[in-house]
């Protein structure tokens, strides 16, 4: 359909939530907002080269790169609306929905913790801390009231979606977690294991209740549509449980 053309190696690409808007960054810094039917706007150069892209449904995008940096920009505009500090190098971002609020996931490798931010203020309101090495995956869950994340140690746990005080761990077993996520009736949460295993907990008492072999190698992802769940393994296949 068309082409849009870096001067340097693109490191992230992010797609609004609504709309076809594309953002996309690169080693050397530069952005560029992409929609439909008019050609790319190169908007101001990130100090640093790019690690992640976010947008959120009020048109904001929010760019990281090394050494903590951390920038947010107003897509109609054009416009830096606020320069940031991050205390760490950020692997992925995590939006609630309503765009309100923003989980950083840090690179692996390190014993970081995911930091949970105010995009009203542009302020931090807490680091997850209390994970045991990496942190894998964290998302917002239960109508963004939680937050779900897993890590090395074979644990869930979930936090407070404001405050990110620990509310609740699930334990697992040596195999470590990679994704998890909450069935839509609330009643089960799901992790999926480095062991290709799924790993089902009642939420309310917290025990593991089920397991079901869904790969040969890691599973990497998971998601609901509709009452099936979704899986996807580190060798590229993909499943669909009913």
């Amino acid at each position: 359909m068309r082409t849009v053309t870096h001067p340097a190696a693109v490191s992230a690409v992010a797609f609004a939530k609504t709309g076809h808007d594309i953002v996309s960054g690169s080693i050397d810094g530069t952005l560029q907002l992409t929609r439909d039917d008019v050609d790319s706007v190169m908007l101001p150069k990130f100090p640093v080269g790019i690690d992640m892209v976010g947008l959120t449904p009020d048109h904001r995008l929010f760019v990281t790169g090394p050494r903590g940096k951390f920038r947010a920009y107003d897509t109609d505009t054009g416009a830096v609306i606020a320069d940031l500090e991050s205390p760490i190098r950020v692997r992925s971002l995590k939006f609630s929905t309503d765009g309100l609020r923003l989980i950083m996931i840090p690179q692996t490798g390190g014993p970081a913790a995911p930091v949970l931010w105010s995009l009203v203020n542009y302020r931090i309101l807490s680091q997850l801390e209390g994970n045991i090495g990496n942190v894998f995956s964290a998302r917002f869950v239960r109508g963004d009231r939680d937050i779900l994340t897993t890590s090395y140690d074979g644990t869930l746990r979930v936090w407070d979606g404001i405050t990110g005080r620990l509310r609740q761990r699930y334990l697992g077993n040596d195999q470590y977690l990679m994704d998890a996520v909450v069935a839509p009736d609330g009643s089960m949460i799901i992790g999926a294991g480095s062991d290709g295993v799924l790993r089902f907990w009642d939420t309310a008492s917290g025990r593991m209740i089920w397991t079901l072999r869904a790969h040969r190698f890691a599973i990497t992802g998971i998601h609901f549509e509709g009452d099936d769940i979704v899986t996807r393994g580190s060798t590229g296949d993909l499943s669909r449980w009913n």
